[in-house]
């Protein structure tokens, strides 16, 4: 579920009021941390340590080529709007793995659309790829087990 929004808009709670993207067949979330590497030398030998300095994230997107699709048409817009400052408000749950748990997991952003691309080969199906670049934190709601 996407919108168009602006970077200061608050992260949603549910997909009320969203654009359904249709046709995904990929849409996880990759998370980076940046290191800085640092010498401590108060070890024997001066072991070098890994400190954290900043995180971010994406979600790369592929889907089937749909061109009438209000999920396809928000994010290529966004794509060619980036440069303006479009963002996109997002929310995404976890596919529910059945009877394990009472409440699928969610996760909630905001970020642009920093890549496009279509791939149309003859005989082949038509796909669409876009990545979504995390503009600060997401929102991540646990998933809850069921009352025993």
């Amino acid at each position: 579920m996407a919108d168009a929004t602006s970077a200061d808009a608050a992260h949603p709670t549910s997909s009320t009021g969203l654009t359904e993207i249709l046709n995904l067949t990929n849409a996880g979330i990759e998370g980076t941390t940046e290191t800085q590497t640092v010498t401590d030398y108060a070890t024997s030998g001066g072991f070098q340590k890994a400190v954290a300095t900043s995180q971010s994230y994406s979600i790369p997107m592929t889907m089937n080529l749909d061109t009438v699709d209000a999920g396809y048409k928000l994010l290529k817009d966004a794509a060619m709007d980036a440069p303006t400052g479009q963002y996109v408000k997002w929310y995404r749950e976890s596919p529910d793995p059945g009877a394990s748990v009472a409440t699928v997991e969610k996760h909630a952003g905001i970020g642009i659309i920093t890549d496009f691309s279509e791939s149309i080969e003859a005989g082949g199906i038509a796909t669409v790829s876009f990545t979504l670049q995390g503009y600060g934190s997401y929102t991540y709601t646990e998933a809850t087990a069921p009352a025993p």
